[in-house]
């Protein structure tokens, strides 16, 4: 049911965002292409940071149908400005897990913060961690779990958050590239159809996230059992 309930959140978010890109494309166009760049940075970093910090912000969406909507957008300069703020957005689960990792390990959470604690237990590979935090920020894994875990550890946020922006970085380059492969395919068509291919897409990829079980995946990161790496983490580390 809860899978049934996010799809069509999902949905109707979707339908939010297409519904001004359709009826004020222009304006929009005109400022994405024709304004300042320091403005539009500064308006995909704010998109992307909300988008991290909150689930009724779909900025993947947005940018993807802006790109398949708009081919001669630089997506390079929306990924760098949107992973900036996407990256930063993790502080926020950084600092809970910081201040509230025992709370939060009594919680409903607390499933899903035992599966994820299992990355922490590379102790003898440090270097996977910094792998791990990326793999987190580009792939559908849920990174705002990992950095509860990360901060409940004592993990390095500054050593942490320079990881996340940089898959966060090629995550949206990616995202932007596919949408504007939609938008040139569909070029001489109106500009509805590369809007709604994009949403049949992010529609289907949402469908194929509550499907795949990412907690056993992250359990399969780890090179140590679960329970031995929860015990690891109990040790705050000296990093």
């Amino acid at each position: 049911m809860r899978n049934v309930e996010k799809l069509i959140a999902t949905i109707v978010a979707l339908i939010v965002v297409s519904i001004p890109i359709y009826l004020y494309y222009d304006q929009i166009e005109y400022f994405l292409l024709k304004t300042n760049p320091y403005y539009i940075g500064l308006t995909m970093l704010i998109l992307c940071l909300l988008g991290s910090i909150t689930p009724f912000v779909p900025y993947t969406a947005v940018i993807l149908s802006l790109a398949a909507a708009m081919p001669r957008l630089n997506i390079l300069e929306v990924a760098v400005w949107g992973g900036v703020g996407s990256g930063l957005g993790e502080t926020i689960g950084w600092l809970i897990g910081h201040y509230l990792g025992e709370a939060l390990r009594d919680s409903r959470y607390g499933g899903k913060m035992e599966a994820f604690s299992a990355i922490m237990g590379m102790r003898r590979y440090r270097w996977l961690i910094s792998i791990a935090i990326f793999l987190f920020a580009y792939t559908p894994l849920p990174d705002k779990f990992l950095f509860l875990i990360l901060g409940a550890a004592r993990y390095s946020l500054i050593k942490a958050i320079p990881f996340s922006i940089a898959g966060k970085i090629s995550m949206l380059y990616t995202i932007g590239l596919f949408g504007r492969f939609l938008g040139t395919v569909t070029s001489e068509l109106p500009v509805w159809v590369p809007l709604s291919l994009a949403i049949a897409l992010i529609i289907g990829f949402t469908i194929l996230i509550g499907i795949i079980d990412w907690e056993e995946i992250a359990r399969k990161l780890s090179v140590y059992p679960s329970d031995e790496a929860d015990k690891d983490l109990s040790r705050p580390t000296k990093e």
